[in-house]
C-alpha cells in the first residue's frame, strides 16, 4: 500500500488508528457511500437523525418562529429550515443505509439483516414519497413564497371612508396585513370602526389583527362576508354588528400540507383563540365539527345567542352599518 493511499473500509479499529485514521472523521460522507457498518447507519443515522430528531427541530423551529410578535416573512424563513433538513436528510440516511447493506454480506454481516434493512429502506423511501408530496414540498414552496416576500395567498386593501372614522378592509388576510393595519391606525386615530370583507387568510396575521382591534378598541361590522380567520378579527371587536344577508362563516383551519397530527394542533390552537375571545362551549363543540372543506354560517338565533354580534341582527334590507363612535 503506497503512503497517503486511503485505508479500505473494512479495516481493523486498531490498525486504523495506528495510521491516524479516524472512523468518525467525515461520517456524513462515510454514511452516503456505505462505508459505515450497517447497525450505526441504521440505528444512528437512520433512526435518530431521520425520525427522532426533525420533531425537535420543528418544535424548537416552531417555538423560537411564533415568539416576539415577529412577521410572517420571518416565520416562513425559520420554518424552511426544518423542513428542508427533513426532506435532505431521509434521502442521505436511506441512500446510505442501502449502500451499507449491500456491503454488509462482505464485511461479515448477516445476509438476513442486510435484506431486511434494504425492505425497511424501501418501505422507508414509499412512505418519504408521500410524504414529501402530501406536505414537505407544498410547504417547501408557499414558504419561499412567502421568504421572498410574495404571500400567493392574495391581496388586501385598506380604504378610508370620507369622514375618516371607518376603515375598510377588503381582501385576504396575507403577510403583512396586521402591520398596514397598525401604520393606518397611528395615522389615523380617529378611527373607530373596521369594517370587513374578507374570505380569510393566515391565523398568525388574524391574531395580531384582532389584537390590534382590541389594543384600539375598535368596533366592527361585516357587510358582506367575513370567513374563515376573518372572523377572529370580528370577534375581536368592542361592538359586533353586521349587515342584513350578510355571511359570517367558521371552518376548521386550512393549511397547505398538514398531516392529520399536525391539523388536530392547530384546531386546539384555534379554538382556544376563539374561546378566548368569550365563545361558549357550545360554540367551540359546532365549530370543531366543521371541518377545513366546509363552512358554518350561524343563523341570526345563534348569532345572539354565542353573542357572536353584540347589536339586533338586522330584519329588513337596507340595514346601516352602526355609526362610528364619535
Amino acid at each position: 500500500m503506497s503512503a497517503g493511499e486511503p485505508l479500505p473500509p473494512d479495516i481493523p479499529e486498531t490498525a486504523a488508528r495506528n495510521s491516524g485514521f479516524s472512523p468518525w472523521r467525515n461520517g456524513f460522507t462515510r454514511h452516503w457511500r456505505g462505508e459505515l457498518s450497517l447497525a450505526v447507519s441504521f440505528w444512528v443515522n437512520g433512526l435518530f437523525a431521520s425520525v427522532i430528531l426533525p420533531p425537535h427541530l420543528f418544535g424548537l423551529a416552531n417555538r423560537y418562529a411564533f415568539g416576539d410578535d415577529r412577521s410572517l416573512k420571518t416565520v416562513a424563513v425559520i420554518t424552511l429550515f426544518p423542513l428542508l433538513y427533513a426532506s435532505l436528510i431521509w434521502i442521505w440516511s436511506a441512500v446510505g443505509i442501502w449502500r451499507s447493506a449491500s456491503r454488509s454480506v462482505s464485511r461479515g454481516g448477516s445476509r438476513k439483516l442486510a435484506t431486511l434493512a434494504r425492505l425497511m429502506v424501501i418501505l422507508g423511501v414509499g412512505l418519504m414519497v408521500s410524504r414529501l408530496a402530501r406536505s414537505h414540498l407544498p410547504q417547501l414552496g408557499e414558504y419561499a413564497l412567502i421568504a421572498a416576500g410574495y404571500d400567493p395567498i392574495g391581496e388586501i386593501h385598506y380604504r378610508l371612508t370620507p369622514g375618516k372614522r371607518t376603515l375598510i378592509l377588503a381582501g385576504m388576510l396575507r403577510e403583512g396585513a396586521s402591520s398596514q393595519l397598525r401604520e393606518i391606525l397611528d395615522a389615523n386615530p380617529e378611527i373607530t370602526l373596521l369594517s370587513l370583507r374578507s374570505n380569510g387568510g393566515r391565523l398568525l396575521e388574524a391574531r395580531r389583527l384582532a389584537a390590534l382591534v382590541r389594543e384600539r378598541k375598535l368596533d366592527t361590522f361585516v357587510g358582506e362576508y367575513c370567513k374563515s380567520a376573518c372572523t377572529l378579527v370580528f370577534l375581536a371587536g368592542k361592538e359586533r354588528a353586521m349587515e342584513y344577508g350578510a355571511n359570517i362563516g367558521f371552518h376548521q383551519p386550512s393549511l397547505t400540507g398538514l398531516d392529520s397530527w399536525t391539523q388536530r394542533k392547530f384546531t386546539r390552537e384555534m379554538l382556544e383563540d376563539y374561546r378566548a375571545a368569550g365563545m361558549p362551549n357550545a360554540f367551540i363543540h359546532r365549530l370543531w365539527r366543521t371541518p377545513p372543506d366546509r363552512m358554518w354560517y350561524p343563523d341570526c338565533g345563534k348569532m345572539r345567542e354565542f353573542k357572536i354580534v353584540t347589536r339586533p341582527c338586522p330584519q329588513a334590507p337596507g340595514g346601516a352599518p352602526p355609526a362610528p363612535r364619535k
